[in-house]
């Protein structure tokens, strides 16, 4: 993990993004589709396999839908989506991935970046939906 300094293009509040990158291939992100929270997910885990199997599918739009049906809402009452956006923790602006990787003079791929949590707004237990 590395730890960045940003600063909200909307309101200007500084705070710190943390970039999960490596080891944490076999992980997807989701953020929330109303404020900044994020889920990281491990393919690997007992929980995911019982429902996807191990490493078995590619991410698409359809295997997100069905991936988020699976996940708790979060506490703010949205649902997780790979494809929200990233959102400041103070104001709750949407931010353009080009944005962070201009800010944090990102060296990486153009695909994106692994594992972006924007603040310390990450959720990591009780996240399957109990069917």
């Amino acid at each position: 993990m590395k730890k960045f300094h940003f600063i909200c293009p909307s309101c200007n509040r500084r705070y710190f993004i943390n970039i999960y990158s490596g080891d944490f291939a076999d992980l997807y992100e989701m953020r929330c589709t109303k404020c900044s929270r994020t889920l990281l997910i491990n393919q690997a885990s007992d929980d995911f396999s019982k429902v996807f199997g191990r490493f078995g599918k590619n991410y698409t739009k359809e295997f997100d839908t069905e991936l988020s049906q699976n996940l708790t809402e979060c506490p703010c009452g949205g649902r997780f989506s790979a494809y929200a956006s990233y959102r400041c923790p103070h104001c709750n602006f949407s931010i353009h991935i080009d944005e962070i990787k201009k800010q944090i003079k990102w060296w990486g791929s153009d695909d994106g970046i692994p594992g972006v949590i924007m603040g310390e707004r990450m959720i990591s237990r009780n996240i399957w939906n109990k069917k």
